[in-house]
């Protein structure tokens, strides 16, 4: 794409917003493109360059700040969101233990009393608890630093 395709991109977009909206909310659609560019290569300079001739003016650290909620959003949503659900509800684990299930009696929904008196009598088993903790944290780390060969460079 040329430099003006991208400019009248985000001015196609801008225009779906209410002007009236916070610089925060008239960004927010553009977020998926600017990602889709900074991982192609593209510098935060001329990302913010196109963004002011679409008449809108961020400055970097807006934008890095912007991008970086929407990354986190996006795999917060991966990790929760299930697949489109199925006709009957199904339980749902954020992360499944192959030993032990952490916590069990949790009830799907809370709609009558009866739910709140399975929640006051679920069994937690802390160590596997613990355990599901470890594998998120490891599977987050892995997801915000895949691009870096040495471990240690996330360290200094």
């Amino acid at each position: 794409m040329k430099p003006d395709s991208y400019v009248a991109e985000f001015q196609a977009a801008l225009d779906r917003t209410d002007p009236r909206a916070s610089l925060s909310a008239r960004l927010r659609p553009l977020l998926p493109r600017i990602h889709e560019r900074i991982n192609a290569g593209s510098p935060y300079s001329a990302i913010l360059d196109d963004l002011e001739g679409a008449g809108l003016v961020v400055k970097r650290r807006m934008l890095e700040s912007a991008l970086y909620r929407w990354r986190k959003a996006r795999i917060v949503q991966a990790t929760t969101s299930p697949a489109p659900a199925p006709l009957r509800p199904t339980p749902t684990k954020a992360l499944p233990s192959p030993d032990v299930q952490a916590v069990t009696g949790r009830p799907d929904r809370i709609e009558t009393p009866a739910d709140l008196r399975k929640i006051r009598d679920m069994k937690i088993d802390l160590d596997a608890l613990r355990r599901e903790g470890e594998a998120s944290r490891k599977l987050k780390r892995e997801q915000h630093a895949p691009h870096t060969k040495n471990p240690q460079q996330n360290q200094e």
